[in-house]
């Protein structure tokens, strides 16, 4: 008769680290280049056989919203130098991270720019407002039309007439921030002085 002797893989799961919670967006980087190899079990049949070591280039990065995996560069497993990987059925488990969008007025400053002239029957556009944010996002400012849908475009507001002078609403949005920062901005058209003078 024949008989078999078999030597199966041993399972082992490494497990690389995460958040276990969601981060709010700050600018800067998260990372983790952490994992955790499992130790053998009592009963010896799975997790790392002792003597042996784990070599892992793991990493788990993100900065911006969104949801982010981390990811196993090389995991190899050696008895002193030998690679002895094949005898084990390895199972990556990445760690995960969210990040969420941060409150605007955090980072976010606005400055709307007043816009003043004496009537002299030209077109005037609302002012150019600007924005700053201290994480450096492309920022998105619009302003609100006289119909209530907002635009990028100031020059789309105007005035001509004393009688056509308005406060515009002004606000400033970015992809990695939740809500707006709000102001104003006067569009004023100022009556002409003039003097009429009779004969005598």
């Amino acid at each position: 008769g024949t008989e078999e002797l078999t030597i199966t893989a041993r399972p082992i799961t490494i497990t690389g680290d995460g958040w276990a919670s969601d981060q709010s967006y700050t600018g800067n980087e998260y990372k983790k280049t952490t994992y955790t190899v499992e130790e053998a079990n009592a009963e010896n049949t799975r997790g790392l056989v002792a003597g042996q070591t784990a070599e892992v280039a793991y990493e788990l990065k993100g900065t911006n919203v969104g949801n982010y995996t981390g990811i196993f560069e090389t995991a190899v497993i050696k008895n002193a130098e030998e690679d002895v990987t094949a005898n084990y059925t390895v199972t990556k488990t990445p760690g995960k991270l969210t990040i969420t969008k941060a409150e605007i007025a955090q980072y976010v400053t606005l400055t709307p720019t007043d816009v003043k002239k004496t009537y002299d029957g030209n077109v005037y556009a609302a002012g150019t407002a600007t924005a700053s944010d201290t994480n450096g996002n492309d920022l998105k400012i619009e302003y609100q039309k006289a119909d209530g849908s907002w635009t990028t475009n100031p020059s789309e507001i105007t005035a001509t007439n004393v009688s056509d002078s308005k406060i515009v609403n002004v606000r400033v949005s970015a992809g990695n921030y939740e809500g707006y920062v709000n102001g104003t901005e006067e569009l004023t058209i100022t009556a002409r002085p003039i003097t009429i003078t009779g004969d005598g």
